[in-house]
């Protein structure tokens, strides 16, 4: 089998984007309705322009002297008020102000099985697959898809070896 059609298996194709020109509120809205945790940002055009992720967001909320090295945040009664109030005035603002393309992990569809594990083992999930040509979103691998894939081939192999002994 080769190496694009392993990945093609493994890869998820209808997914749900988000355009650079949504709102941060409406984006957050969406994948929580789709109880995901991130989506591929693409332009009008189909082009992928980054993934916007839940994590970011937070990251984006909380000061970064608060995530270096501090054990416990009970001393800071009252933040959850304060997070909640500077979420909200990141509502209005555009999707495409908080992802970058080049800040973004992806491989093509050329990418083998072995690499695009390696790198959702590094990475994290999920990762897009990215035309290198056209630039334009062509799906996402997902550990969870990767794994799916993998246990459907797993029967796939044992199906086949249970017709060869017959």
């Amino acid at each position: 089998m080769s190496p694009e059609r392993i990945l093609s298996k493994l890869g998820i194709t209808n997914v749900i984007t988000v355009s650079e020109n949504d709102s941060v509120e409406q984006a957050l809205r969406l994948l929580d309705e789709k109880q995901v945790r991130a989506a591929p940002v693409v332009d009008d055009n189909g082009v992928f322009k980054g993934m916007f992720s839940t994590h970011e967001i937070i990251k984006a909320l909380v000061p970064s002297y608060m995530t270096q090295g501090i054990q416990s945040l009970d001393f800071a009664t009252g933040a959850s008020t304060v997070l909640a109030s500077r979420l909200k005035q990141m509502f209005p603002t555009r999707v495409g102000n908080h992802v970058l393309e080049d800040d973004c992990v992806k491989i093509t569809d050329k990418t083998n099985t072995w690499e695009a594990l390696r790198m959702l083992t590094r990475y994290g999930s999920p990762i897009p697959v990215v035309d290198p040509h056209t630039k334009k979103l062509i799906g996402l691998i997902s550990e969870q898809s990767a794994i799916d894939a993998l246990l459907h081939m797993e029967e796939d192999d044992s199906e086949n070896d249970s017709e060869d002994n017959i």
